[in-house]
């Protein structure tokens, strides 16, 4: 599978083994590295994107939901901060803390959920990510209308909050982007 990211072309492989998959992510078609990567600024001025924004989003693109994906606990429980807090669609349902995190991320992921269509935007420490598919309709009679996004706030490469948000507009704000995030 090859995702475009910028000006990079991303390269995830999977790899099964006796005990378990291998994900392995690597830049290809001689790309520059993450660090690398340059962008135009509104002057017409070369200028170095964020390093860590860019580790940001590789870590809840690649590393979270690789290990939701495989299913490994103890890459989740490092990729999450100890104080780590969730914060559901109603202001009840919450979170504290990796063990709780992780019970939910088991319950979430047991329903397998048909997924059309990921999005993912850096912003700084945050990641938005929104998930769209016709079964993503409904979580505890709170109606989703087939989308929701998560805005996750990263600390020294780990996961410390994770929001939820019904609509896209409410999540950019909550990483204090704008609405158009740079889309035509």
């Amino acid at each position: 599978m090859a995702l475009a990211i910028g000006p990079v072309r991303l390269s995830i492989v999977v790899e099964r083994t006796a005990d378990q998959p291998r994900i392995e992510h690597r830049l290809t078609r001689g790309a520059p590295t993450p660090t690398q990567i340059r962008e135009k600024s509104e002057g017409g001025e070369r200028r170095m994107v964020n390093k860590m924004s860019q580790k940001n989003l590789e870590t809840i693109l690649l590393d979270y939901l690789g290990a939701i994906r495989a299913g490994d606990e103890e890459v989740l429980r490092d990729l999450l901060d100890p104080h780590v807090t969730w914060q559901g669609l109603r202001e009840e349902w919450v979170c504290h803390g990796p063990d709780e995190v992780i019970e939910t991320l088991e319950q979430a992921v047991e329903l397998r959920r048909d997924i059309v269509a990921l999005e993912f935007i850096r912003a700084g420490d945050r990641v938005v990510m929104g998930v769209r598919g016709p079964a993503i309709d409904r979580i505890d009679g709170e109606a989703l209308g087939g989308q929701i996004f998560n805005v996750f706030t990263l600390r020294n490469g780990r996961i410390f909050r994770i929001e939820d948000h019904r609509l896209r507009g409410e999540a950019l704000r909550s990483a204090e982007l704008n609405d158009d995030a740079r889309w035509r």
